[in-house]
């Protein structure tokens, strides 16, 4: 008779693979991807009979488990009867290498079928996909003690992956670019073909770059295949003012952005304005068509189909009358949003969005002590969790942003900056009530546990990798420092240092800078110069008593009119949480205008103080 065995299955690379990326599809489909990887590798398990322990997706278990919808973490933990599990896990890991290589395969087949044969370098892209999974395992008979055993695989794991074997990579060459996405493999497509693939003029991919950017062609029906650019996220916070508290104007900002497209397309130099899927509002206009500084990216040509072409006066307009053009463009466009919604646009557009991130505290303390069945329940939970923040929380149709990852506790998504703090909150809430499913005697012994968010506002142009880490460096600040069951903003300026506030979902601190956040949007009655003044107010002060900064605030707040005045109450509230939470001053004076720059980034001024 066979051995019940536990065995703890994992794959990766995982932060560094998805960080590895310049466009918003790119972050989706990378992780899209692990979880395609890890879902074959559970699929596999199920085959040999094994009973999924993390994740448990809910009855029919196949059936959810093969949604496109349904993510899969990169750790699958199965109780399995086998005389062999050495062989078992081989099979799966065997089972997720084949599932990787035939979404490469797909992808670069229809590359061919679209005539990019010539392009790149295909059998090159293929080594180096194949030598991209790092899979590990580790096993253990099960006793009856389930807690002990969930402990012993869990380090025999972590030793196993201490002890990686590095080999050569076969495909390394010596003089070879890198790659445009991390720098990390040499670059697969040809010189000169960035514009033929889709890409940027002068951006060059390695094989797993191509696939990554290239991917999507092969996940037309999962639900994140039609995330669009991050520049996007952030159009959304500045038209949303125009679409009116209900959207009842939606239809009339589509219009207008409609027009704004066909204008912008009479002139023969603005080229590649579609995106691949359409978005909300937008459609399938490139969100950086929007932007004055971006103009020249739509009059990009491949050098030697330049050089082919006849100088001729049409040629010779120049950047100059490209960017002329665009600016009438944007004015007919805001003059028309104005005519039909009855709202005044800021003449430029918001450059910030924010991602989020979203974890919950201490969980593998609060699964150590339950048995599998307990552990099963428990993850079903999660399941549903997951579920229902793809479902419900984060709507693209309704601007609340896109969910790029939801599997188990784990949540990364891109938002508009204006609704970050609430779609943080939501995360919260949704997690507790999800808990709230588990039976009366689990909640009894163990409780709920809470969920930490760590929001990044980043400008558009800043490069992923680094909005990524300070989603990350928000996350630890919400756990580590505001200690856990907690929020945390970090805004990082294009210039100076980032600027980080947090507080716990307890004291209702996140709603406060949303008010602040409201007060001090375009018309609001916080006015621009405010934080830079109180900035000064510290300044002289130093480090003063909690009587004298009220008296200075109240005499700043009096000096600012009676629409500033009428919130004093709310400002002298702010200033005792500020001085509570300490932030990055001793004076709470100055951590109370950081709270004000940072209200400003979230309601999509940019971040500026003044």
């Amino acid at each position: 008779m066979s051995t019940p065995h536990l065995i703890l299955w994992t794959c990766g690379p995982v932060q560094s693979f998805i960080a590895a990326a310049r466009k918003g599809r790119d972050l989706w489909f990378g992780s899209w991807l692990l979880s395609e990887v890890s879902t074959a590798a559970a699929n596999a398990f199920l085959e040999s009979g094994a009973r999924l322990l993390l994740p448990a997706p809910p009855e029919p278990v196949v059936e959810n488990l093969a949604r496109l919808d349904f993510d899969v973490p990169n750790r699958v933990l199965v109780q399995v009867s086998t005389d062999n599990p050495r062989a078992l896990a081989e099979h799966v890991s065997e089972k997720a290498s084949q599932q990787l290589r035939t979404m490469a395969t797909k992808t670069f087949d229809t590359l061919e079928e679209q005539g990019h044969r010539n392009q790149y370098d295909r059998e090159e892209a293929i080594q180096q996909i194949e030598d991209l999974l790092d899979t590990a395992w580790a096993s253990v008979r099960c006793t009856e003690r389930p807690q002990r055993d969930r402990s012993r695989v869990v380090a025999l794991l972590e030793a196993r992956r201490s002890a990686r074997l590095f080999t050569p990579p076969l495909f390394a060459q010596p003089g070879v670019p890198k790659s445009s996405l991390d720098g990390a493999r040499e670059v697969v497509t040809r010189k000169g073909a960035g514009l033929r693939l889709g890409l940027t003029h002068d951006e060059r991919l390695c094989g797993v770059g191509l696939l990554k950017r290239m991917g999507h062609h092969i996940a037309k029906d999962a639900p994140g295949g039609r995330l669009a650019s991050v520049s996007a996220f952030a159009l959304h916070t500045w038209l949303r003012p125009a679409l009116g508290p209900h959207q009842e104007h939606l239809e009339a900002v589509e219009n207008a952005v409609k027009a704004f497209a066909d204008e912008l397309r009479r002139s023969q130099f603005f080229t590649k304005l579609e995106q691949p899927r359409a978005f909300p509002l937008l459609g399938q206009l490139d969100a950086h068509a929007f932007y004055a500084n971006r103009v020249h990216e739509f009059a990009q040509e491949d050098k030697q189909e330049r050089d082919k072409q006849d100088e001729g006066p049409q040629h010779k307009d120049g950047l100059n009358d490209l960017r002329t053009h665009h600016t009438r463009a944007l004015n007919t466009f805001l003059d028309t949003v104005a005519r039909d919604t009855n709202v005044r646009l800021p003449r430029v557009p918001n450059p910030y969005y924010a991602i989020l991130l979203g974890d919950g505290d201490q969980l593998g303390r609060y699964l150590r002590p339950l048995d599998h069945q307990e552990l099963a329940q428990v993850s079903g939970v999660l399941s549903a969790f997951a579920a229902s923040v793809r479902d419900d929380v984060f709507r693209p149709e309704r601007l609340a942003g896109a969910c790029v990852y939801a599997g188990g506790d784990d949540v990364l998504a891109l938002v508009p900056v204006d609704v970050a703090l609430q779609q943080a909150r939501a995360l919260s809430d949704r997690f507790a009530a999800a808990f709230e499913e588990l039976g009366e005697s689990l909640l009894a012994r163990h409780g709920v546990p809470t969920f930490s968010v760590g929001i990044c506002v980043a400008h558009h142009l800043t490069p992923l990798r680094d909005a990524l880490a300070g989603a990350r460096a928000a996350e630890a600040t919400a756990k580590e420092i505001a200690g856990r069951c907690a929020w945390a903003v970090r805004v990082n300026k294009r210039s100076g240092a980032p600027i980080t506030i947090h507080g716990p979902w307890t004291d209702d601190s996140d709603r406060a800078l949303i008010r602040l956040t409201t007060l001090s949007a375009a018309g609001g009655d916080v006015p621009r110069g405010l934080a830079h003044e109180l900035v000064e107010v510290a300044r002289r002060l130093g480090v003063a008593t909690e009587v004298l900064e009220r008296c200075e605030l109240i005499r700043v707040l009096a000096q600012k009119g009676d629409a500033v005045q009428q919130h004093r109450d709310f400002f002298l509230g702010e200033l005792e949480r500020a001085r509570s939470h300490h932030g990055n001053h001793t004076s709470g004076l100055a951590n109370l205008a950081e709270r004000l720059v940072v209200a400003r980034a979230l309601a999509g001024l940019g971040g500026a103080a003044a």
